[in-house]
């Protein structure tokens, strides 16, 4: 099966389960962003169906390893099925089924290249927080969907989920501790550059 058609898959199991997915060109920027730094070591925080992962993996080299993480086991078996069509070596992923906040205080420190968020909004602030502890000086966090369906950007919107992302997405452009610019294609991506 070739990746477009995979990826497509990814997006149907995505909309039948109502989760959200990453469209191509969001997935294009990812792909580039691992390709750039080269990238060795990346965390995912929401596995969803795999879309994501498989933009990773496009470009993640051999030897690298992508560890994602997510609640729902029924999700991270749709996405290791979706990764073994698509050719993905069993030893460039580690999958772990649990919530992300249990985890990530158990992540070496300093120790990954990028760090992608795509998890629960209402726990955006404290992955963004242990991801600025995992990565590398100069590594990126990817805050996924930042734009939350485009509600972010209108202030008429003041629903719990828009008004968790816009404040955050405040706290971020105040943070000295990373440069960062906010892509504003479909449904948003942050990309901060932890600085040493």
């Amino acid at each position: 099966m070739y990746l477009d058609e995979i990826l497509q898959t990814a997006k149907e199991h995505s909309l039948e389960y109502s989760i959200p997915y990453i469209s191509p060109s969001a997935g294009a920027i990812l792909s580039m962003l691992v390709a750039t730094t080269r990238s060795r070591a990346v965390v995912e925080i929401g596995t969803g169906t795999g879309s994501s992962g498989l933009w990773v993996l496009r470009s993640l080299p051999d030897g690298g390893m992508l560890t994602t993480i997510d609640y729902d086991s029924h999700c991270q078996n749709v996405a290791r099925k979706l990764f073994e069509k698509a050719g993905i070596k069993s030893n460039m992923v580690r999958f772990i089924n649990e919530r992300a906040l249990n985890i990530l205080p158990r992540l070496a420190k300093h120790a990954y290249d990028i760090v992608i968020i795509d998890g629960q909004i209402d726990e955006v602030s404290y992955y963004y927080m242990y991801a600025k502890q995992m990565v590398r000086p100069y590594g990126l966090i990817v805050i996924l969907h930042s734009l939350y369906k485009g509600n972010v950007a209108d202030p008429a919107m003041r629903d719990r989920n828009t008004v968790t992302m816009r404040e955050f997405l405040k706290s971020v452009s105040n943070d000295d501790e990373v440069s960062y610019c906010l892509i504003g294609n479909d449904d948003g991506m942050t990309v901060c550059t932890k600085m040493p």
